[in-house]
């Protein structure tokens, strides 16, 4: 007994000491040091290459529990497990046999959340009415502007009575940063701000409502569009020019009648996820942003304006 608590005992060390070096590696990748580096596409890539390990090595299985090369022969969780179509997208999997009824196995799993997550879901699966298999997903907080999604399903199939194989996916999405170089330019002084009817997705009339010279809010109309994240792919479902709703213009402007140093277009109304903010500059498309119609609602709030259409009566 005393040689099998202290194996236990190395067994759970040895896992810390991977966790700790995983996050180590992990915080190093997302620029935990002082001053951090720019974020990147890559190094987000590699942050969730890292961080899957790290969720993976979390993962608390009953005692007994022996690691597979492959699929246990019968289970069916072979390669064909589900994934995300997502294309920034990596998955880190594992099997394991686990000496224990499947319902066992996953009340055991589910009582033993790994570290920092919550179970986001639990259920099973059936085939032509036949219970077949069992699920649970942990999630973890996304960290911002690095690694949109992190879970880890564990999926589980009896083999016997007494024998479960279980599979664990630790599944990352990470961000596209936006560029540096797609911000309002900071020479923007004077700020135009317009609706522009549309129908059928086709732009019409156009309406200039208040012309902003205050320099101070025209730079906090401008930080309030450059804190604005870029729309991710994994969010592009939507059909283009849905909306139908009247368009917030805003114009930037260095001085007065001069030209327009950048442009952003919102649904006045607030599209949803399927009506992302439009951003030029120098009359060149920039990538579309989500959270825009943010924007709007601090332009109305500091120009005391209303972009908004009124909503129907009766």
């Amino acid at each position: 007994m005393l040689l099998g608590l202290m194996s236990r005992r190395w067994i759970l060390l040895t896992m810390l000491a991977v966790i700790v070096a995983v996050g180590i590696a992990l915080a190093s990748t997302l620029g935990g040091a002082a001053p951090r580096a720019p974020v990147t596409e890559a190094g987000n890539r590699r942050a969730a290459a890292s961080d899957d390990r790290l969720l993976l090595g979390q993962l608390v299985l009953p005692a007994g529990a022996v690691p597979s090369p492959r699929e246990p022969p019968g289970s069916g969780l072979d390669e064909r497990a589900s994934h995300s179509t997502d294309p920034n997208f990596v998955d880190e999997h594992a099997w394991w046999v686990v000496p224990r009824p499947e319902v066992a196995a996953v009340a055991f799993v589910k009582a033993h959340a790994p570290l920092g997550s919550h179970v986001f879901t639990s259920g099973w699966g059936s085939t032509r009415g036949i219970r077949t298999s069992s699920f649970v997903w942990f999630q973890w907080p996304a960290v911002e502007s690095v690694l949109y999604n992190r879970v880890l399903t564990v999926s589980f199939v009896a083999l016997s009575r007494d024998s479960t194989a279980v599979r664990a996916d630790a599944q990352d999405v990470w961000d596209v940063p936006r560029p540096a170089s797609e911000r309002i330019p900071s020479s923007a002084r004077v700020l135009e701000v317009g609706l522009v009817s549309r129908r059928h997705g086709q732009r019409r009339d156009a309406s200039l409502l208040v012309t902003v010279t205050d320099a101070v809010n025209v730079s906090k109309i401008a930080a309030a569009i450059d804190r604005l994240a870029l729309r991710q792919p994994f969010s592009s479902t939507c059909r283009a020019e849905e909306g139908e709703g009247p368009l917030a213009i805003l114009d930037f402007r260095a001085r007065l009648h001069g030209p327009v140093l950048a442009q952003a277009s919102e649904e006045a109304s607030g599209g949803g996820p399927c009506e992302p903010m439009h951003l030029w500059i120098d009359r060149h498309a920039q990538s579309a942003l989500d959270g825009g119609y943010s924007v709007v609602q601090e332009a109305e709030r500091l120009l005391r304006i209303t972009l908004s259409p009124a909503p129907p009566r009766g």
